[in-house]
């Protein structure tokens, strides 16, 4: 069977009380493959990572037709904008941006992981009508280390400040935050103790994304012997959010022994996480709250299947949403109520999921 070309869509609000999971929502189209490409000549061709949505508009990766690559942005009734593209210069350095790698967005603003022709590397910010800034670089010194950044991972920001993490030599690691006005500050690395002081330094951090939400950096790091866990940075403290040493709820008597996708706001971490007993869900952790249950295994919400396994999550701090296994399905919690989005197959705009 033929499928559509790939589309990004936003979910907006909940159209009616339930008749069927497909007319909970509306869902407004930001781009599809085909579309002309803002500022280029061609059309989109691929839309190859995870869009992200403020307040309706939303920011996503794109590639055209005639080497066009980039960050743009849309709100689904007005054209389509470059957030920053192959054609823009680099700040701090020569030519222009030829890679883009993770992105972020907090407000209006727009950091992002890119690369360029003479092999610069780096961590920028994107403020509306301004040039792009520099946050750090393969140039720049690296906090407590020794020499300068070799490579960035994840990015994450909260409007103000930048999260990223970063490699350098000698198997150097960590996780830093910074900005155009604001120097890079050691949020942890390879040398910082675990909090709770019993668990040695950390020796390495997951590959995603920090989570950065009104001054806090939230994000996962390993430990010796198998240990795993999800941190909080609250510009002072450094703190454990969940861990392999917590119990799965609702019974706790087995632990966490792995991590997933995650998403941070307001003080709270939503995350895929699995038990030493076969336990496997999507759970809320937060700085002051204990573990809950958002849905587990075997779970079956709004009349779909049972779930066997999750995939990617976001949290906005009231409403959660995540892929469930199954069917495949778009979950999210509004008004306190699981409910089924879309799943793959169904009819969105003419095209199929």
């Amino acid at each position: 069977m033929r499928r559509a070309s790939l589309t990004v869509v936003a979910l907006v609000s909940i159209l009616s009380p339930r008749i069927s999971f497909a007319q909970h929502y509306w869902f407004t189209e930001i781009v599809h493959t085909g579309d002309p490409v803002p500022g280029g000549t061609g059309t989109f061709v691929a839309i190859p990572k995870d869009p992200c949505n403020y307040a309706g508009q939303v920011s996503f990766a794109g590639t055209g037709s005639n080497n066009e690559t980039g960050f743009y942005a849309g709100d689904g009734v007005n054209p389509n904008l470059v957030v920053v593209d192959n054609t823009r210069p680099i700040p701090g350095s020569q030519g222009n941006y030829v890679q883009f790698g993770a992105e972020s967005r907090g407000g209006d603003i727009v950091a992002f992981q890119a690369a360029g022709s003479n092999g610069q590397s780096g961590v920028y910010i994107r403020y509306p009508r301004d040039p792009c800034g520099l946050v750090a670089d393969t140039n720049s010194p690296i906090p407590g280390g020794q020499g300068n950044f070799t490579s960035f991972s994840g990015v994450g920001t909260d409007g103000n400040t930048v999260a990223f993490h970063w490699f350098g030599a000698n198997g150097q690691e960590g996780i830093d935050v910074g900005g155009i006005v604001h120097p890079c500050l050691v949020v942890a690395n390879t040398s910082t103790l675990i909090p709770g002081g019993q668990l040695g330094t950390f020796t390495g951090f997951y590959p995603k994304d920090p989570c950065g939400d009104q001054g806090n950096v939230a994000f996962g790091g390993y430990g010796s012997q198998g240990y795993a866990g999800f941190f909080l940075y609250n510009g002072m403290t450094l703190m454990t959010l969940i861990d392999t040493t917590h119990g799965v709820p609702p019974s706790h008597q087995s632990t966490f022994w792995k991590f997933g996708e995650s998403s941070f706001s307001g003080g709270t971490l939503a995350f895929h996480g699995f038990g030493t007993g076969g336990e496997e869900g999507v759970y809320l952790a937060g700085i002051i709250t204990p573990c809950l249950v958002v849905a587990e295994k075997g779970d079956q919400i709004d009349g779909g299947p049972a779930l066997t396994g999750f995939g990617a999550v976001a949290y906005n701090g009231v409403n959660i949403a995540f892929v469930g296994y199954g069917s495949k399905e778009i979950y999210a919690d509004f008004g306190g109520t699981m409910r089924r989005v879309i799943s793959v197959g169904a009819a969105l705009e003419g095209r199929q999921v």
